[in-house]
């Protein structure tokens, strides 16, 4: 698009710009197409502050400066890049199997939440806020959406939340719903998300596994189906949120609690490795 094409006009000429002169400060030593290479080596193959020290003989004052900068670079240049799309968009292309499915072809998101494990913090009052029983680990939890062929537009990626937050909560308190989706259209969730009343307020429908019952030893049959059909739509969003993490391998381990790119580096990973190739 043309505010893509112009964003990474403008991203590129900032990085030239910032490179040789950061903050005021004397040029880097570096041009922008290796401090790329370093911030593509850090998110991409996991590699240490220590290792980039030795292979590039640059300070870990640089490299953490070179990660950040771009970063929110990467984050400012995909906002304008997969804005939120338009219905007539997500229509043109459509799966046909969710129309099948279904019977419609109303379903606009598939959302999801994600964690990212942190490093245990020492306040207990901070760790209790970040510490989630569900995965028995400290961090901080993302809503990610996609479309049905599996795009995700960066609006549809939220900030990072404590992981003690509910699934509903998350989706109240970002407006990852109520900001991008219309009336009409129907979102589709996992069993925790009970989130229909706050859709019913924007006129959003939910499409949600039916979950049983008080003392509700067994689905019916009907319940069953609908649960296994959408399981078999919803792969589309559990592997956009695996491809996330396991291509990216910054994230593998429990980050800082200090990272301070997380919430830009996030975003743009997930949209990065959503895109089709």
């Amino acid at each position: 698009t043309r505010n893509g094409n112009q964003a990474f006009i403008d991203g590129k000429n900032g990085l030239a710009s910032s490179s040789k002169n950061a903050k005021g400060g004397a040029p880097r030593k570096l041009d922008w197409k290796d401090e790329f290479l370093i911030f593509m080596t850090v998110l991409h193959a996991g590699w240490t502050y220590i290792q980039i020290e030795a292979t590039f003989q640059v300070s870990d004052t640089l490299v953490s400066d070179i990660v950040h900068q771009y970063s929110v670079y990467l984050n400012k240049f995909l906002k304008m890049a997969m804005p939120n799309p338009t219905k007539e968009q997500i229509r043109r292309r459509y799966p046909i199997n969710f129309v099948e499915k279904y019977g419609h072809g109303r379903i606009s998101m598939l959302l999801d939440c994600c964690d990212q494990e942190f490093e245990d913090p020492r306040f207990r009052s901070l760790h209790s806020v970040l510490y989630s029983s569900y995965h028995a680990q400290t961090g901080a939890k993302f809503g990610v959406g996609c479309t049905p062929i599996g795009t995700v537009p960066h609006p549809w990626c939220t900030d990072g939340y404590p992981s003690s937050v509910t699934d509903p909560n998350l989706v109240t308190a970002s407006g990852i719903i109520a900001n991008n989706l219309q009336r009409g259209d129907v979102v589709q969730v996992d069993k925790g998300f009970l989130i229909e009343n706050e859709c019913a307020k924007i006129g959003v429908q939910v499409c949600r596994p039916t979950t049983m019952r008080n003392k509700q030893r067994q689905q019916s049959r009907g319940d069953t189906e609908k649960t296994q059909m959408i399981g078999n739509t919803r792969i589309i969003i559990e592997n956009i949120n695996r491809q996330g993490k396991s291509e990216n391998r910054y994230f593998h381990g429990a980050l800082s609690i200090s990272a301070k790119d997380i919430a830009s580096i996030s975003p743009g990973s997930t949209s990065v490795t959503s895109s089709p190739r």
